[in-house]
C-alpha cells in the first residue's frame, strides 16, 4: 500500500459550511485524520501550501507514541474538496475551519499547534480570532515552522 493510499485509508470527513461572503455557504467536505496514541497530548498539525496533511506522515510515524495527533486538508487541498469557482479560498476562513475542527469535530481542550509554510499564516490568524472568543480553547503552546520539517527528507542545497 502506497502512503498516499494508507493515509486516505486511515482519515474521516467532516462537513464544514464557508463563512466567507462570496461563498453563500457552500458546503465542503473536509478531509482530517486522527493518528498516534488517544489520550496522550494533543497535537494539531496544521499543512502548508501547495500541500496537505500526508506531508506530516513522516512526522507522525516519529511521533505517535507521544501524541494524539489530528490534522485536516483545506479546501482545495489534498483529500478534501476542490470547490470550483467562484468559490473564493480564504485564509480566514480556513482559519475559522481550523477553529470548527479543534471545537466541535475533535473537542480539543489543551492541545499544541505546529504550522507549516502557509498553515503558520492560517494558525496565527485563528490565534487571534481565539482572542476574540470566550467559547473556545487556544492552544497552550503552538510551533510556527516556515520551512522542511522533517530533516532526514529535507532538501538542504
Amino acid at each position: 500500500m502506497s502512503v498516499f493510499d494508507e493515509w486516505r485509508s486511515g482519515g474521516t470527513q467532516i462537513h464544514w459550511q464557508s463563512t466567507t461572503a462570496g461563498n453563500e455557504g457552500t458546503d465542503v467536505t473536509v478531509f482530517t485524520r486522527r493518528c498516534g496514541t488517544p489520550g496522550a497530548p494533543a497535537l494539531v498539525c496544521v499543512h502548508g501550501f501547495p500541500t496537505a496533511s500526508v506531508d506530516y506522515f513522516a512526522l507522525t510515524r516519529e511521533l505517535d507514541a507521544e501524541f494524539d495527533i489530528f490534522l485536516l486538508d483545506f479546501p482545495g487541498y489534498g483529500l478534501s474538496d476542490k470547490p470550483a469557482a467562484p468559490y473564493v479560498y480564504s485564509l480566514y476562513d480556513d482559519a475559522r475551519l481550523l477553529i470548527h475542527a479543534i471545537t466541535n469535530a475533535w473537542q480539543l481542550d489543551g492541545y499544541t499547534m505546529l504550522t507549516h509554510d502557509r498553515g503558520t499564516s492560517v494558525g496565527m490568524i485563528a490565534l487571534s480570532m481565539f482572542a476574540d472568543r470566550d467559547d473556545v480553547s487556544p492552544p497552550s503552546d503552538v510551533i510556527l515552522t516556515n520551512a522542511n520539517i522533517y530533516l532526514p527528507l529535507a532538501n538542504l542545497t
